[in-house]
């Protein structure tokens, strides 16, 4: 079971609300729900005084994973418990997204380049599902090793060119990057390229860079989600906590940058204006 916690501000005002605030300093709701073998417990902590404390939720969260779902402000008062924070089901949606603009924009007039930085060589199956779309893809990694074995496989099997490197300088001439971790360096990227990442970066980049991706809840879980939790955060929760495998088949229907909303469509389009489509 996983648990989410909503905590509602109910400080009150008035001299009467707040002499009765001193006896009951706040109210605690519990309530579970169930769907397809998923079961959430939905705790709901009304603060009417005083800070929000995490060891009066303890007995309700027998049973439950460690990983709760909630604010991030609230991350710094959950110990032993620590707030749900993963980035599996973001780089599939990410990956998921790149590959429906390339369809999209398919065919090329020269072969694209897409560049994948991985740091930690987290996700070699990314790029093994990139070279479906282009015979040059450029890997950037802390631990090139990671991905020995999968270059050597695609190069016997398809006779794709995987080149990995450890160096950033590797970037300088790609049409997409895909990021598996927030971007905290500046990259050395051409001005045109389109970035796209699993998490807002760290620094501020020249590129379009997007890191927000829009992926409706499907109709069987809706009933499940707290109504104060963002539906991206929910369904990453569903994804990694509860096998929901099946949202990996799920395509984002847009992406955003923090500001601006992209369409898969328009960033197809945008291929053709750095020469990419036919």
């Amino acid at each position: 079971m996983i648990a989410a916690i909503e905590v509602v501000d109910k400080r009150p005002k008035g001299p009467v609300k707040k002499l009765r605030s001193l006896f009951h300093p706040y109210e605690l709701s519990a309530r579970v729900k169930k769907q397809n073998k998923i079961s959430i417990l939905q705790l709901t902590y009304k603060q009417y005084r005083g800070a929000f404390r995490i060891e009066r939720l303890v007995p309700y969260l027998r049973g439950c994973s460690r990983n709760l779902l909630c604010s991030k402000e609230l991350d710094a008062e959950l110990s032993p418990f620590r707030r749900f924070e993963c980035c599996d089901f973001a780089e599939i949606m990410m990956l998921n997204f790149v590959k429906d603009i390339l369809k999209k924009a398919e065919p090329f007039s020269r072969p694209l380049k897409i560049a994948y930085l991985d740091p930690m060589g987290n996700y070699p199956e990314t790029a093994e599902s990139l070279l479906e779309h282009t015979s040059e893809l450029t890997v950037v990694t802390n631990v090139p090793r990671f991905y020995e074995t999968v270059s050597d496989k695609l190069s016997e099997e398809k006779g794709a060119s995987l080149i990995v490197s450890n160096t950033i300088d590797a970037l300088s001439d790609c049409d997409i990057l895909l990021c598996s971790e927030a971007v905290d360096i500046h990259l050395p990227l051409p001005a045109d390229a389109i970035v796209f990442c699993v998490e807002k970066p760290c620094v501020s980049l020249k590129n379009t860079v997007v890191y927000e991706y829009c992926v409706p809840v499907p109709y069987k879980y809706q009933r499940l989600k707290p109504d104060h939790l963002d539906d991206f955060y929910f369904l990453s929760a569903l994804y990694s906590l509860c096998s929901a495998d099946e949202l990996s088949r799920l395509v984002p229907i847009s992406c955003a940058d923090g500001d601006a909303v992209y369409s898969a469509e328009r960033l197809s389009g945008r291929l053709g204006a750095v020469g990419c489509t036919a």
